[in-house]
């Protein structure tokens, strides 16, 4: 059994004290915004790595000096795998996978040689707030040699439950890789990418803080909170008409299925939907294996779909 990592810092992250900086009205504004950027560049870029596992590309961000890096869980997939973190710098480094949660998508990977490397502080995210510009940071289309990790400036879209959306221009090669506030800190790790701008998702950092010993003291790999076999891959909050999606889990039944940030479940199985916890109960009386109809109010207007409940990962 691998020691557990320290926790890493973990910082109050202030506010825009500007009213410029919250809300640009001209160009002047747009400065201020931008000389609040210039300081914090190039260490963001420092802290952000490439992830290569088999033929498959990701990123993620180094949180502490001896080399632990924040991904997607859906970049690494499972725990005990050997991947390439690939340096800023271009250098290429041996790297393992620690601890995965696939209910939350975080994953954690150890760099197996060389340090001590640049490492990027966690936001608490207690002043976060919707509307606050945030950066983001990654390897577009997969890491390209030369071309040092990109950076886009973004605001919050949607603070809920276990996601954050953000409007930062995102592409396939850039999950796992960090959103970071204005002052440097990371508040988040890219999830899923949308279709549009607005429709991207991030796993909030206090995640991987609240999973932290399990994550990075053992690999192992979850799949959630709940002592269900089976798995739907969504979270929610409950709704007067049944239940409401909050965030939909890259590749996860759910996701396959169609489902959507925003959706209302009103019958699982054939059965009405009550409350959040309802449909967990719903969910759990199902088999891996199971195809289930699931109907659902998206944008006022009703829907079915159809999904294959899957296993959950369990240790």
């Amino acid at each position: 059994m691998t020691p557990a990592h320290v926790l890493p810092p973990v910082v109050h992250s202030e506010r825009p004290t500007s009213p410029a900086e919250r809300d640009p009205q001209n160009a002047a504004d747009l400065r201020a915004i931008e000389a609040r950027l210039e300081p914090i560049v190039d260490r963001v870029r420092q802290c952000t790595v490439g992830i290569i596992v088999g033929d498959s590309q990701g990123s993620g961000v180094v949180v502490s000096e001896s080399g632990l890096v924040l991904t997607a869980a859906h970049v690494v997939m499972t725990p005990g795998r050997k991947v390439t973190v690939v340096l800023p710098d271009g250098k290429h480094l041996e790297g393992h996978t620690l601890g995965v949660n696939a209910g939350t998508d975080c994953g954690v990977v150890q760099i197996a040689e060389g340090g001590p490397f640049p490492a990027c502080k966690i936001s608490d995210l207690r002043s976060l707030r919707v509307g606050d510009w945030c950066v983001a940071t990654g390897h577009p289309g997969g890491y390209q040699e030369g071309r040092a990790p990109v950076v886009r400036l973004g605001r919050v879209v949607e603070l809920m439950g276990g996601m954050l959306q953000s409007d930062c221009p995102l592409l396939g090669g850039d999950s796992g890789g960090p959103l970071f506030d204005l002052n440097g800190n990371v508040i988040a790790v890219h999830s899923r990418i949308g279709a549009r701008t607005t429709l991207n998702l991030h796993v909030p950092a206090v995640l991987f803080l609240r999973d932290w010993d399990r994550l990075t003291t053992v690999a192992v790999a979850h799949s959630g909170d709940s002592d269900s076999p089976s798995m739907l891959g969504i979270d929610g909050v409950d709704d007067a008409k049944g239940a409401k999606v909050t965030m939909v889990f890259p590749r996860s039944p759910a996701d396959r299925a169609g489902l959507e940030t925003g959706d209302i479940i009103t019958t699982f199985a054939g059965q009405n939907v009550s409350g959040f916890k309802g449909l967990q109960k719903l969910i759990s009386a199902r088999h891996p294996g199971d195809v289930v109809e699931i109907r659902i109010l998206r944008d006022q207007a009703a829907q079915q779909l159809r999904a294959t409940i899957a296993a959950r990962v369990r240790e």
